[in-house]
């Protein structure tokens, strides 16, 4: 399958940046994780760049289980919702070590044969393919093993214009990606490779793992050229009104995405946020100690950004200065029009069906408004927020992003 040549001479004119220590120091992430039986490893107080988590998994002198803490905290698993997933794992250390001392002392393993030591009927709980092939990359000898996660799949696919790599959402899909896909991912970078040293001109070659970072760019509030690039494609490729339609929301979907942390304004109760690209839209995840209440499971609830800029506006129109109340009293909104603030506005929203739940929210999205300082509280009780200019869609959508990149690797 042919590479799409404008979009290749455009990777190639971004200049590369290497990859720096990215993330948590490993004594820090394990115990914020609360992950049992560490202390006896040893692991380091800062955080580490490639080099350091490769020789860390390649001496033989280590315990593979400090490697594997090492590239987990080095790859920030875990991150969110996620929280689960890095303690679920650490469960299976066990099975985790057998696999990891397998690929440390066979070497003769195909690229193939090592993905599928995860992979199948292999997998452990918590371990998506965007870990276990950095474990290969961290844990092989050869150096033509690739970190196969969400940024460098869905560059590799941007730039083939083909799904090379299967996704679900914005991950590798687990169930789809075989052995042969990541070969085939792999072969796609060292193809890249070999075209970028002939066009260099120069004396030295571009290696697979420098092209690797090329694709994988630099995130946060600062992203890459290419990362902008990729980011602005995959917002934009999958939106129009049919895929909206068939975008369905379930907890699973959504379980590898980056969520961002935060607390309502007046009570501080958790919660976490994250973006829908696919509906451009903004994903809420509350949980309920009240079994009478969603039974007692953590809810999502999907609010668009055109709908939620389009209330907000008409509120900040009607209140000004004062204020936009939250107005999510669960008693209240049933006899409030939609013009008396937020959640009253949520409730009536589109024939609602009378969910106080999802309206209730209205806590949250002010807090997540303000974290991204498109509002302030108007208050010292905290019950309005103050949007200093009307909203537009793309602002908030890029503000969000913004706010999200803080936590994005």
């Amino acid at each position: 399958m042919p590479l799409n040549q404008q979009r290749l001479q455009q990777f190639l004119s971004i200049p590369y940046v290497a990859q720096g220590a990215i993330f948590f120091a490993p004594l820090r992430w394990a115990g914020n994780l609360g992950l049992e039986h560490v202390d006896q490893f040893g692991l380091p107080n800062t955080p580490l760049d490639r080099v350091e988590v490769r020789n860390y998994c390649r001496d033989f002198n280590q315990n593979v289980l400090f490697g594997y803490l090492c590239a987990m905290a080095w790859g920030a698993q875990g991150v969110g919702v996620t929280r689960r997933h890095a303690i679920n794992a650490w469960d299976h250390r066990a099975r985790i070590g057998q696999i990891l001392n397998r690929l440390r002392t066979n070497q003769t393993l195909s690229r193939t044969e090592a993905y599928d030591l995860f992979a199948g009927e292999n997998s452990i709980p918590g371990l998506g393919p965007s870990y276990w092939t950095k474990l290969i990359f961290f844990f092989s000898e050869l150096d033509d093993r690739y970190i196969m996660d969400q940024w460098t799949a869905k560059s590799i696919n941007y730039l083939w214009d083909a799904p090379i790599v299967p996704m679900s959402g914005d991950m590798p899909d687990a169930t789809q990606c075989t052995g042969e896909i990541y070969e085939r991912f792999c072969g796609c970078i060292d193809e890249l490779a070999q075209i970028a040293t002939r066009q260099r001109n120069e004396d030295s070659s571009w290696t697979g793992e420098q092209i690797e970072q090329r694709l994988f760019s630099v995130g946060g509030r600062r992203p890459g050229a290419f990362r902008r690039v990729i980011r602005e494609w995959f917002s934009n490729k999958n939106v129009n009104k049919s895929e909206k339609k068939n975008d369905s929301l379930n907890p699973i979907s959504f379980e590898d995405k980056l969520w961002v942390g935060g607390q309502t304004i007046a009570r501080s109760k958790p919660f976490h946020w994250t973006l829908n690209d696919a509906t451009r839209s903004l994903v809420v995840i509350r949980s309920f100690n009240d079994r009478s209440t969603n039974g007692g499971k953590p809810r999502f609830d999907e609010f668009s950004l055109v709908e939620l800029c389009e209330i907000l506006n008409l509120l900040r129109s009607q209140f000004g200065e004062m204020g936009i109340p939250l107005s999510n009293n669960v008693q209240a909104m049933p006899a409030q029009a939609s013009t008396s603030g937020l959640g009253a506005a949520i409730y009536h929203l589109n024939n609602n069906s009378a969910d106080t739940t999802r309206a209730q929210a209205a806590s949250q999205l002010a807090a997540i408004l303000v974290s991204a300082d498109l509002a302030r509280s108007a208050n010292s009780r905290e019950t309005r927020i103050i949007l200093e200019a009307a909203l537009d869609e793309s602002a908030v959508w890029d503000a969000l992003r913004t706010k999200q990149g803080e936590l994005e690797i």
